[in-house]
């Protein structure tokens, strides 16, 4: 029953990990990809009153992405950044695919 639960929520099951930590994942994401590379966090804003701040990260690999998250804290912020971060890295993982599949279809 279980099993089932997760093949319907997570048909990838990497994808499991990006839901629990989405910063080793996105890490562990960018180094097999991109020759070892790691996304740098900073933060770009920090809103709102003092005892309820809103921090604003922003994740970035170099030239190849940026995302942005927010949290009411820095860690949390970092999370919502990285787990943006994958969501378009996956967005344009399949994107890719499904036009070199496409590509070859025409040919």
């Amino acid at each position: 029953y279980i099993l089932g639960i997760l093949e319907i929520t997570y048909p990838e099951p990497l994808t499991l990990l990006d839901d629990l930590n989405p910063k080793g994942a996105l890490q562990e994401y960018t180094q097999a990809r991109y020759s070892g590379k790691a996304p740098r966090y900073s933060v770009v804003a920090v809103e709102g009153p003092p005892h309820d701040p809103v921090y604003t990260v922003e994740v970035v690999l170099e030239d190849i992405f940026s995302a942005a998250g927010k949290g009411s804290s820095r860690k949390n912020a970092e999370q919502s950044a990285a787990a943006e971060a994958l969501k378009k890295l996956r967005q344009a993982e399949i994107f890719v695919k499904e036009n070199v599949i496409d590509s070859r279809d025409k040919e």
